[in-house]
């Protein structure tokens, strides 16, 4: 809404008056200004280091602090000391060399603190013994009642047998023997040890050999598992492998590893990205002005925009992720831009021979407003983000958002401070200056535009249509990627690598190693929920539809039910399983026989008489037994396909009832695991991607509208936005790019960034009094391209980040800023173009132009009598008489 025109030049006069204020504050006191701004960096530096120290890598941390996979995850940590692994891989030809280093790096292992390592595992040849010694509590009542019947048929046979009254042909000493292979074939396929020789972890070569370490500090800690790591990589080199084998490869890997790897890998990106966008922006403007001048000038401003916005950061948010981390070359890109539209202005005023105050206050009056719209645009893309609870959206939203503004406002005090103190250290030649701006590149390029304004407007007709359908194809399916490996750090697959080493530890334990874990309120429901998942797995698998989830472990499988039941019927057995019936049995019958004998002398035993191997992974931090449950999947769900983690997820959760929160409950379950991290954050970019989207798309039109304050020029502007965003998305139809929880809130921040080009280009053109587009763009169209290029530049950067899903941001940014510049910068002015032809055809065609010279002449004494009526109004509103005088001559 426009305002009254009272109001309106009371709110014109404060501005001016403000602005009058700021340019004689720049102009006599420059020094002053740029000594505060110094302090202000300097303190911000520090804070900048602090924040890059904590860069987070767990996906978790993109999720809301009080969503429910991330509380689950949180609280399961809290109680179990840490949901992560390690994993050493030890490999030869010589499973004996690798049995003897083993062993010397449990010795070293056995030496560290315990809030340095829980526990290892290497051998579980003592934990097999333990329920080898304890095979008959293991077997069902009904196993037990079928083998003490086959015993008391075969002791009757043997007594009828004696006083010839055996009169029954069946074989009762085979049956025992059937029953007694039965129980060990079953025993040895139930065993929860994925071993293969003397009880190791091994392959069934035994030259793949793995070791199990748990440590006892959090997985998403960098510092303790740089300790961790770099510890136990020390013990590995002082062994030195190849002195128990030339060929041995001992390595680690795990999730402790993969944090710090991804960690340096985030850094190295953020640094080199950085760097990158800073020497091609810096570069690229050299390029243009032709002066180190404007280099420093530009790239101090932006500089101290990016250090106080990271400062602040650290202050609200205290910590970066994998994608905030990379925002200082977007913010390079994007932040930079006002100081050039800024600068143009000044040069073209100093061209123009006007003095240097003067030149200094007009363009701070001319660009002020339009690089304000243009930066607030681009803080209300960003800030929106914000206000969603997905960090991954609200942290990059905050940084982003008050990241335009910072810079905005670093630029447009420090660059006049820096145009006096150089003006007056060193003039700059006004005649070069002048030389500069008639530069005739973007001249020819309105020129261009001009010329074939007709064909690029029909062009644009059938464009925009064509953008649209592509745009509904895109939406109308789904985009999203799954594939893990296309979303993470890529990382060397080769001999050496994390990666490496982990596919060798899979080949011994399966995905085992990825299990996830449930913690229910007390032992009885831990019971429940680990029978309904494993029959849940049994009814799949019988229905030949086999699940993602492969096992099911909790403590009172490891620790038999009834005993005392089956107390008496063992009781029973050792009457009747006579030692000298092993002297008839083959030599592996004779060795089953021998260990069921030894185990028939065992008496019940309690919870805390298992081995420790099993208790450790039941126990919680306070000592609680049996509340936890571990869930393996089976080795052919890819978790590196994020559909298949879902899956698993949802197998669990459809299965059990999960807890709301934190606390624990009767019948619900806490549920720790990386598929529910991945479930909630599709929910969350899914649910609050479009909506923000949306928002972001109404605030900037709120915004143009308050700028330009003329519904047909914030409709006009607008328009050309909405083709450019339509373009935008059919460009992604039509190089098939997929959508994912990073590269999403490329679309957003387009809009926001996307309108500045078309608000410059238009508000240049409003302010020339709409004379000629052409004079438009050549006067802006310059620093609007260049503005665009710097932008280009801090997306494109990405590109070449390990972190694929940022690539993909930097792909799917690169593709919207083009799509947005081509119809500000070509389409709009080609489209103007055509209207100004329109309205000169209008005016040289219209009433007035149809009558006859003479006519034209007698009609041209009226005009002036008509006005001339109009002259005491104009009169009594202020109006000196002499101005109107001349208005009707």
């Amino acid at each position: 809404m426009k305002l009254p025109e009272k109001k309106q030049s009371k709110l014109r006069r404060a501005l001016l008056k403000r602005q009058i204020g700021f340019s004689w504050a720049i102009y006599h006191s420059p020094g002053k200004i740029l000594l505060g701004v110094l302090a202000v960096s300097l303190v911000s530096l520090f804070f900048t280091l602090k924040l890059f120290q904590d860069v987070r890598t767990d996906f978790a941390t993109l999720l809301p602090e009080n969503d429910r996979s991330v509380v689950h995850v949180k609280e399961a940590t809290r109680r179990t000391g840490g949901v992560g692994n390690i994993f050493v891989s030890i490999n030869s030809p010589d499973f004996e060399a690798n049995k003897k280093f083993a062993h010397a790096y449990a010795a070293l292992l056995e030496k560290y603190p315990k809030d340095l390592i829980k526990f290892f595992d290497f051998n579980s040849r003592d934990t097999e013994q333990f329920f080898k010694d304890y095979l008959f509590y293991y077997l069902s009542l009904d196993e037990l009642k079928e083998l003490r019947a086959s015993l008391r048929k075969r002791l009757e046979k043997t007594r009828l047998s004696a006083v010839g009254l055996d009169l029954d042909e069946s074989n009762p000493d085979a049956q025992f023997k059937n029953v007694l292979k039965k129980i060990f074939e079953k025993h040895k396929s139930e065993n929860p040890f994925g071993v293969n020789k003397e009880g190791y972890f091994t392959d069934a070569t035994g030259e793949n050999m793995a070791m199990i370490i748990r440590p006892a500090g959090d997985a998403a800690d960098q510092k303790f598992a740089r300790k961790i790591i770099d510890r136990l990589q020390a013990d590995i080199n002082a062994l030195n492998p190849q002195g128990f084998h030339t060929k041995m490869e001992v390595g680690l890997s795990g999730t402790y590893v993969s944090l710090l790897q991804n960690f340096a890998s985030v850094l190295q990106d953020t640094v080199e990205t950085a760097a990158l966008t800073i020497f091609l922006v810096l570069a690229s403007i050299y390029a243009y002005y032709r002066s180190m001048r404007m280099v420093a000038m530009l790239s101090a401003g932006v500089l101290v925009g990016i250090l106080v916005t990271f400062a602040v950061t650290y202050f609200k948010i205290g910590y970066l992720n994998q994608q905030t981390a990379f925002l200082a070359s977007i913010i390079v890109g994007n932040g930079i831009n006002f100081g050039l539209i800024q600068m143009a202005r000044y040069l073209e005023e100093r061209g123009h021979g006007v003095h240097l105050k003067r030149a200094l206050n007009r363009s701070i009056f001319y660009t002020i407003s339009a690089t304000f719209m243009a930066a607030f645009a681009t803080s209300i893309s960003y800030s929106i983000l914000s206000v969603t609870t997905f960090r991954g959206f609200s942290q990059f939203g905050f940084i982003g958002g008050i990241g335009m503004v910072i810079c905005w406002a670093a630029l447009t005090v420090m660059l006049p401070c820096f145009i006096v103190l150089f003006e007056r250290w060193r003039p700059q030649n006004v005649h070069k200056i002048r030389q500069f701006i008639q530069r005739d590149n973007a001249r020819k390029f309105a020129s261009l535009i001009h010329r074939n304004r007709k064909i690029l407007t029909y062009f644009m007709y059938a464009l925009v249509p064509v953008s649209i359908l592509g745009t509904m194809l895109y939406v109308s399916k789904d985009r999203f990627e799954y594939d893990l490996k296309k979303l993470t750090i890529k990382v060397s697959e080769g001999a050496g690598s994390e990666n490496y080493y982990l596919r060798r530890v899979h080949q011994v334990l399966g995905n085992g190693s990825n299990a996830s874990m449930l913690i229910a309120f007390d032992r009885e429901d831990a019971h429940k929920a680990g029978e309904a998942l494993e029959k849940k797995i049994a009814d799949a698998k019988a229905a030949g539809k086999p699940l993602f989830i492969s096992s099911v472990r909790w403590l009172d499988q490891f620790y038999p039910q009834n005993q005392e039941e089956k107390f008496e019927i063992i009781k029973d057995l050792r009457r009747l399983f006579l030692p000298k019936y092993l002297s008839m049995m083959s030599p592996k019958e004779r060795e089953w026989g021998t260990v069921a004998l030894k185990a028939l002398k065992k008496d019940p035993f309690k919870t805390e008489e298992l081995p420790e191997m099993v208790l450790r992974f039941f126990r919680e931090v306070d000592g609680t037994l049996g509340r936890v449950v571990i869930v393996a999947a089976n080795n052919d769900a890819v978790l590196s396909n994020i559909l298949d983690i879902i899956k698993i997820g949802n197998e669990i959760s459809s299965t059990v009832t999960l807890a709301p929160g934190a606390s624990l409950e009767k019948g619900k379950v806490l549920f720790a695991s990386e598929s529910m991290i991945f479930i909630d954050i599709l929910a969350n970019v899914s649910k609050e991607g479009p909506f923000v989207t949306v928002i972001c798309f109404l605030a900037v039109g709120l915004l143009i509208g308050f700028g330009f304050r003329k519904l047909g020029e914030s409709l006009f502007v607008y328009g050309f936005l909405a083709f450019g965003m339509f373009a935008f998305i059919a460009a992604l139809q039509f190089f098939e790019v997929k959508l994912n929880f990073f590269n999403f809130i490329t679309i957003p921040i387009t809009i926001g960034i996307g309108v500045d080009y078309a608000i410059n280009i238009y508000y240049r053109y409003k302010v020339d009094h709409k004379r000629s587009i052409s004079d438009a763009v050549a006067s802006t169209g310059s620093a609007v391209f260049l503005c665009s290029w710097t932008t280009i530049i801090g997306y494109g950067s990405m590109l070449w980040a390990k972190n694929q899903a940022m690539a993909s941001f930097g792909l799917m940014a690169v593709i919207g800023e083009i799509s947005c510049l081509v119809f500000a910068l070509v389409f709009m002015p080609a489209y103007l173009g055509m209207r100004e032809d329109r309205l000169k055809h209008l005016a040289a065609t219209g009433p007035a132009a149809a009558l006859p010279a003479a006519a034209k002449h007698e009609a041209k004494p009226v005009k002036p009598k008509a006005q001339a009526k109009k002259k005491p109004a104009k009169k009594a509103a202020g109006k000196p008489k002499k101005a109107v005088k001349r208005k009707a001559q």
